[in-house]
């Protein structure tokens, strides 16, 4: 599932160039593969195209991308910062996303 969202993301940045949301999500699926370089280096693109603004997609991904490369004690924090910032979007997002699921029971975060 990994490769196929990576396949899409990529695809979508080759044709027609990324918003925050195609490149903190292609910085993901780097963090699920191992790839600390790649996923920082999308990550920081995203950031650099927020200009800035708070946006809800980068903080999540953040906190998931330092879950999956086991920086836990930031993932905590960013994952607490998330959900207290942006509630409805927390809500939202960890009632379909295993990888939340998995990151809110790993590091003790309760629902």
């Amino acid at each position: 599932m990994t490769k196929d969202a990576k396949t899409i993301f990529t695809k979508k940045v080759e044709s027609s160039g990324a918003s925050i949301y195609e490149l903190s999500n292609l910085a993901l699926c780097y963090a699920l593969e191992g790839d600390k370089s790649k996923a920082s280096g999308y990550l920081e693109s995203s950031i650099f195209l927020c200009d800035g603004q708070e946006s809800h997609i980068i903080d999540l991904n953040r906190a998931l991308i330092a879950y999956t490369l086991d920086n836990h004690e930031s993932a905590k924090e960013s994952l607490l910062k998330f959900r207290e910032n942006h509630p409805k979007a927390f809500a939202r997002y960890s009632k379909h996303s295993i990888l939340i699921n998995s990151a809110m029971s790993d590091l003790g975060i309760g629902i």
